[in-house]
């Protein structure tokens, strides 16, 4: 009874902290289809008949005389048991648990063989257990949520042997006990380590609720040493002398089944997929009072003054890349009427792409228009536009960064070679810029937010280009690397991002 009081209070201690952690579930993040991360598994099943021990024991008061021997066999019942587990990211196919388990039985200890009468006593163990170990996944059905398991893990395992009921008095009676005293034994209790072994499979029935079943073995080597020291002192004190007791070594078998449940009550968070933070475009130059009054003008709808007011403007002032802006994309819209005008719009097109590389508006009426020149028949002249495409980007840890991009359409000046500039700009996970430099020079030379170089290429046919770079600082996770090609020849522009992953 007294086994069975215990293992009433265990299941209540054990009930209770479960229904304990399923409330805290309540706040857990419900977002989609997740992976656990953390579980609570309780489980009641049933230790099996084990024997705790089955060797010889030999007493001897000196070195040279042996005043007992006996055989000495004990087994515990057949008895229920209880498990607790806690377990991290059960659906893995390499996981974790930490796991408290308990049980009670009764037992039967045999005495036999030397001078003394067989003898029988009835008596009770308790067991408790903690085992942390690993959990390899052996198979995996319904999506992956029910998954059959294997289970290694070392366990500290704390035996107690209740000796109310009876002892081998024996030991004291050949230490000088006398015959007509009642000996009064003491407990034995001890700790070991030892190794937990199990199959298990967990079966859903819901999003967070499974159900499991388990076979588990722990294979406990005895500690002798702790048993041979507690009966040397009880007999010390049951008849003052101290006899020393061999205990032979023993290795005991725990085998239990289990079935129970299992409650999810903590998800993985989704790692968010690789994005491009693109740095910030360098701003446009500001447009000069000129062309914005002529644009006001245009706007009222006078475009022949807006026209003559442009017109004087870059005769006065021909580096001022706004006025080449706004006269280029008037004379466009008119070029698509007045064939007339397009050599003119052409001409204007590519000094506004001079001072404005890369801007969209203009690049779209410098199609259009070459276009229309194209159409009838001078396209041999224009040639097509620039373009860049191809591009690639490697980072590592270390900071390196391998960059490799193809130029298209480049235009030469004199001879057969174009000549472009590259502009290079990388940001970090969050979006700020990383401070980079060529991969060849030294290490004391400054690192800059954009690195601008002047390369030469071959002119009218795609060149396929590299850059080794190093980057001030390394973080893991995704980067943009934004790279800008301007044409020196024409002022063309050409501009691509991609993204790059440090891991």
């Amino acid at each position: 009874m007294r086994g069975a009081s215990r293992w009433v209070r265990l299941g209540g201690v054990l009930l209770g902290t479960g229904m304990a952690a399923a409330g805290l579930t309540s706040a857990a993040q419900a977002q989609g289809s997740r992976l656990p991360r953390w579980s609570v598994a309780l489980e009641l099943g049933a230790q099996l008949p084990a024997t705790i021990y089955d060797e010889r024991i030999t007493a001897r008061l000196d070195a040279d005389s042996v005043v007992l021997s006996t055989r000495y066999t004990e087994r515990a019942e057949l008895a229920p048991a209880g498990r607790l587990s806690f377990r991290y990211r059960p659906e893995s196919l390499f996981g974790s648990f930490v796991t408290y388990q308990q049980m009670s039985a009764q037992t039967r200890a045999h005495f036999a063989g030397g001078q003394e009468a067989p003898q029988v006593i009835e008596r009770a163990v308790s067991m408790w257990s903690l085992e942390a170990g690993l959990v390899v996944q052996l198979g995996r059905w319904a999506r992956g949520n029910g998954v059959v398991e294997y289970v290694v893990a070392p366990a500290l395992v704390h035996q107690r042997i209740d000796l109310s009921g009876g002892h081998r008095d024996a030991f004291a009676r050949a230490a000088g006990a006398p015959d007509t005293q009642r000996l009064d034994w003491t407990e034995r209790e001890w700790f070991a380590w030892g190794v937990a072994l199990g199959v298990g499979a967990r079966v859903p029935v819901g999003r967070r609720l499974l159900l499991r079943f388990a076979i588990h073995d722990q294979v406990v080597p005895v500690a002798t040493s702790q048993l041979e020291a507690q009966e040397r002192a009880d007999v010390r004190r049951l008849t003052g002398r101290a006899p020393v007791f061999l205990y032979r070594a023993f290795t005991a078998h725990y085998p239990s089944l289990r079935a129970g449940v299992e409650y999810v009550f903590d998800w993985v968070r989704p790692r968010p997929p690789p994005t491009a933070a693109l740095p910030q475009s360098p701003p446009r130059t500001s447009p000069s009072g000129e062309a914005l009054a002529a644009a006001r003008l245009a706007l009222e709808g006078d475009t022949a003054a807006a026209l003559a007011a442009l017109r004087s403007r870059v005769a006065a002032a021909p580096d001022d890349a706004s006025a080449w802006r706004e006269l280029a994309l008037l004379l466009a819209v008119q070029a698509e009427g007045s064939p007339a005008g397009r050599d003119e719009a052409w001409q204007a097109l590519q000094r506004a792409l001079r001072g404005n590389p890369g801007d969209e508006e203009v690049l779209a009426a410098y199609g259009r228009v070459r276009e229309l020149l194209r159409r009838a028949g001078v396209a041999a002249e224009l040639g097509a536009p620039l373009a860049l495409s191809g591009v690639s980007a490697r980072g590592d840890a270390a900071g390196g960064l391998s960059l490799a991009w193809a130029v298209h359409n480049l235009r030469p000046e004199a001879g057969d070679s174009g000549h472009y500039r590259v502009q290079v700009e990388v940001a970090d996970p969050n979006g700020i810029p990383v401070p980079l430099r060529l991969a060849q020079a030294g290490a004391g030379e400054a690192a800059s937010l954009m690195l601008e170089l002047e390369r030469t290429a071959p002119a009218r046919q795609p060149t396929v280009q590299r850059l080794e770079l190093r980057l001030a600082r390394a973080r893991l996770g995704p980067h943009t690397v934004r790279l800008r090609v301007i044409d020196l020849n024409t002022g063309q522009a050409a501009e691509r991002a991609t993204g790059f992953e440090i891991r």
